[in-house]
């Protein structure tokens, strides 16, 4: 039978400016088959996070997506408490 095994990583880098000077960070633990996603908590706090992964096939040769970039925000839940109370 033919090994189609592929093992992901996610990378991240972080930026209060939202600048292209990537640091690239491994994020988690390798994916491969049968497990598919990762949760993202962003420890740097706000600011821009990118993100690319890269896929390795059973024979070592490595794939990388694109750069996807977003601004992360991470909501304070005494103000999510309060915004509860006042409601």
């Amino acid at each position: 039978p033919e090994d189609n095994s592929v093992s992901l990583k996610l990378y991240y880098s972080y930026s209060e400016e939202n600048t292209s000077n990537y640091s690239w960070t491994q994020y988690g633990k390798n994916l491969s088959n049968g497990t598919n996603s990762w949760k993202f908590k962003p420890e740097e706090g706000d600011g821009f996070y990118s993100f690319k992964i890269e896929m390795i096939d059973n024979k070592g040769t490595i794939y990388t997506s694109e750069i996807y970039t977003t601004y992360i925000s991470q909501f304070p839940l005494i103000e999510l408490v309060i915004i509860v109370i006042l409601t």
